[in-house]
């Protein structure tokens, strides 16, 4: 059974603002809301809350007798007596304010239940080739769009330099993928937590921000990243991992021979070619030939990445048509455990 988490508060279009967010952030917990204190004490007395959260305009020491393992007091102005419960600020984003629920969130403490079946094995597919790296990214996006279509749980990770999301997605992001190392480094027991005040979805699709600066991913060694994926699939019942990678991330070559799908960009033009080439060899001269045998070389051409400028809507360009396609070829394919 999921954990109950109670908002208290007398604004109706705040509730169920906050309401519809949280149900579509926080998959563990049963989000149910109360316009006074009174309805959710009586609510309580049958099952206790995981988490309530209270405006300050309705706190009370008491709190009419609810009952809950954590209560926290939304602040709006500042000017109420609270001294005995923690606060956190009503007004500010979303993002923000589940982080700062989960700050101190012990999931032990809790016992939560999975809400689905743990699934037997999550499938990689890996994007990367030394060229054309803005299409290699939407034809990530776009792959991991398709999948969604077809009811597959999907969390797609970029890893490349500069990637500009921030303009390509008109938003902001106040935490971004290195921020969750961090806390996966610690062995943080409230990393699943943290992971999901910290995603975002585009398109059906879980996504983490890229890295703000790509100096943090070069300090990521080739282990932690294979131990940062293990985390995250154990933390959320993921079908298909997308891993967008590039130059910056350590542990290249182990992540794309550990794969089940790697796609590459096909060369345009004679220099594309030669970096491709010059590619192809130092893998040969690693003795990594089975990372050119299981490679799915893109032939897109470039009008087709120019017209698709939305990115929430790559499932239904001609890029999204090329990737379902791709996707029927590699069903038959062997899967293997990162």
């Amino acid at each position: 059974m999921k954990k109950q988490l109670a908002i208290c508060d007398g604004d109706e279009q705040y509730r169920q603002m906050m309401q519809a967010y949280l149900i579509k952030r926080l998959e563990g917990f049963e989000i149910l809301t109360f316009k006074d204190l009174q309805q959710a004490a009586e609510y309580s007395r049958k099952q206790a809350f995981a988490i309530v959260l209270v405006s300050e305009a309705l706190y009370s020491e008491d709190l009419q007798g609810i009952q809950a393992i954590h209560i926290y007091v939304l602040r709006e102005d500042g000017t109420g007596d609270v001294t005995k419960h923690p606060y956190i600020e009503k007004y500010q984003s979303m993002e923000q304010l589940i982080s700062s629920i989960f700050m101190d969130y012990s999931e032990e403490a809790f016992d939560l239940q999975r809400n689905m079946r743990k699934t037997d094995k999550i499938r990689y597919h890996v994007f990367y080739s030394p060229i054309r790296k803005e299409e290699q990214t939407k034809a990530a996006l776009a792959l991991g769009q398709v999948l969604a279509e077809k009811n597959k749980k999907v969390l797609y990770l970029n890893l490349q330099a500069f990637a500009g999301w921030e303009d390509s997605l008109r938003t902001g992001f106040f935490a971004d993928i290195t921020d969750l190392l961090y806390f996966a480094r610690r062995k943080d027991n409230n990393l699943k937590f943290r992971f999901q005040s910290m995603k975002q979805t585009l398109s059906g699709v879980d996504y983490m921000a890229p890295a703000e600066d790509y100096m943090d991913l070069l300090l990521v060694t080739e282990n932690e990243w294979i131990s940062f994926f293990e985390k995250l699939s154990e933390i959320d019942e993921y079908s298909d991992f997308i891993l967008d990678l590039s130059e910056a991330c350590q542990g290249l070559y182990r992540l794309l021979e550990k794969s089940d799908y790697i796609y590459s960009m096909q060369a345009a033009t004679d220099t594309q070619r030669n970096s491709i080439n010059q590619y192809k060899r130092l893998l040969e001269k690693r003795e990594l030939s089975s990372i050119l045998e299981k490679t799915s070389w893109l032939e897109l051409p470039r009008e087709y990445f120019e017209r698709a400028v939305n990115m929430e809507r790559l499932y239904s360009t001609q890029i999204g048509e090329y990737m379902k396609g791709l996707m029927l070829e590699n069903g038959n394919r062997q899967i293997r455990k990162m």
